[in-house]
C-alpha cells in the first residue's frame, strides 16, 4: 500500500537551501573549468562543462518549483519501504504534522 503525504514547506526551504549550494558550487565548477585548458585531448572538460550547464539550468527549475506557494509536493511510499526507512537510512522517517508514525 502507498502512502502519500504532503510535503510541509519547512521541508521544502531545507531542499530549496540544498539546492541554492548545489547551484552555487556548479557555477564555481564551470568558472573554474572555464579558466583551465584542456589538458586531454579527447575534450573530457568540455563534456563535463556542458553538462553542468545542463544541470544549472535545472537545478534553477527545481528551486522555483519547490519554492512555488501554489504547488502542492507529495511523498508517495510504500508501507513496506516506510517500514525499513529506519534499518536502510540510520534515521527515522519524518515526523512532519499530519504525518502518522
Amino acid at each position: 500500500m502507498k502512502e502519500v503525504i504532503n510535503m510541509p514547506k519547512e521541508a521544502r526551504q531545507i531542499i530549496v537551501r540544498a539546492l541554492k549550494l548545489y547551484q552555487n558550487s556548479l557555477v564555481q565548477s564551470m568558472e573554474v573549468m572555464n579558466q583551465t585548458p584542456l589538458t586531454n585531448s579527447k575534450g573530457w572538460s568540455c563534456v563535463l562543462d556542458e553538462s553542468l550547464n545542463y544541470e544549472h539550468f535545472d537545478t534553477i527549475g527545481l528551486i522555483g518549483i519547490f519554492n512555488e506557494e501554489d504547488a502542492e509536493l507529495e511523498v508517495r511510499i510504500d508501507s513496506d519501504a516506510r517500514n525499513t526507512f529506519v534499518s536502510k537510512h540510520d534515521v527515522d522517517f519524518p515526523l512532519w504534522d499530519g504525518v502518522p508514525y
